[in-house]
């Protein structure tokens, strides 16, 4: 439930808005990821954009995400949409791999990759997650966008944590023969809604700043 606001047409092609009680406007914008981490980060962005997130599309992994990719366009036509993948080793760099997954993005399509994962931007915000995770700042990447693997950078990160909670749930053990622990996703889920700052993060992480650089103009226009 939406609580005391309604949705209305507005003049904005025919893209629907949410309006307030005091008559200020939102964007409601659907979200299409990777997964439930992506899922948490991608709505916050939405958020710290005055935007609203409203359906998650995918989580059910990148190659689903890139299947669906094109569905995804064809919608963004009339609504907006934000789509989020992980560049990971699919190219040298977020502009080759956007020419080549959606050359034509529709007017109201956002399409931001993470570079060269959605770990990274969370790292970018060094203050509050060395304090989230009991971690010293200066351990902290300073560039995390030029991490080949950050989600093992954090993994690693967090091996070394002063909270033994988050060394048990964040951390694998051997027997696991996984690269994240059994808390992994929902530990960094609640850290992305909560207490993450996007803004901040920005200040350390170019491809964040060009997302919500993106995201701002698609939910404020």
């Amino acid at each position: 439930m939406l609580c005391s606001r309604e949705l209305v047409r507005q003049k904005r092609g025919s893209c629907r808005c949410l309006v307030d009680d005091n008559n200020s406007m939102t964007i409601p914008v659907s979200i299409a990821v990777e997964g439930d981490l992506d899922s948490a980060v991608a709505r916050r962005i939405v958020q710290c954009c005055s935007g609203q997130a409203a359906s998650i599309y995918g989580l059910r992994g990148k190659p689903h995400l890139l299947q669906s990719l094109r569905g995804y366009n064809r919608a963004a036509i009339r609504q907006p949409w934000f789509v989020m993948v992980d560049l990971d080793q699919s190219a040298p760099c977020a502009g080759q791999f956007v020419r080549d997954t959606l050359p034509e993005p529709s007017p109201y399509m956002c399409y931001r990759v993470c570079t060269r994962q959605v770990e990274s931007w969370l790292l970018a915000d060094a203050t509050r997650f060395a304090s989230a995770f009991g971690l010293r700042t200066r351990r902290i990447p300073a560039r995390p966008d030029t991490l080949t693997d950050a989600k093992a950078a954090l993994v690693n990160l967090c091996s070394q944590s002063s909270r033994r909670d988050i060394r048990e749930m964040i951390v694998p053990t051997p027997q696991s023969l996984r690269r994240v622990g059994v808390g992994y996703n929902g530990i960094l889920s609640n850290f992305a809604l909560s207490e993450w700052d996007p803004i901040e993060a920005a200040t350390r992480s170019p491809s964040l700043a060009k997302c919500i650089a993106r995201v701002r103009g698609l939910v404020q226009g």
